[in-house]
């Protein structure tokens, strides 16, 4: 089951390699749906790939992150932590 997650995982790092070719891809993304380009202050969002799974997978959730209130709430009512972002989550994981 990992190898197959593997490819998929590969096979998106081959196509989107760095974060400067994910902000283009994206922006292009958008435009062809009726949307403008992302400010430049979105640009931390690339760094942040995603991929896609076509069959369902077993996700385990290790934290919550948002600015927002709901973004606490759901973290205490699921007993996970609750970080503003991934930033400080990473911070502190290490």
């Amino acid at each position: 089951m990992k190898n197959s997650y593997s490819k998929v995982l590969k096979k998106m790092l081959e196509k989107v390699p760095s974060p400067k070719i994910a902000w283009k891809s994206a922006n292009t993304f958008r435009k062809s749906h009726g949307f403008g380009n992302l400010p430049k202050q979105k640009y931390k969002l690339v760094e942040y790939n995603e991929i896609i799974f076509h069959k369902p997978i077993k996700i385990k959730p290790v934290a919550i992150f948002g600015y927002r209130k709901i973004a606490r709430d759901i973290a205490k009512k699921h007993n996970l932590p609750y970080f503003r972002s991934a930033k400080e989550f990473w911070k502190k994981k290490q």
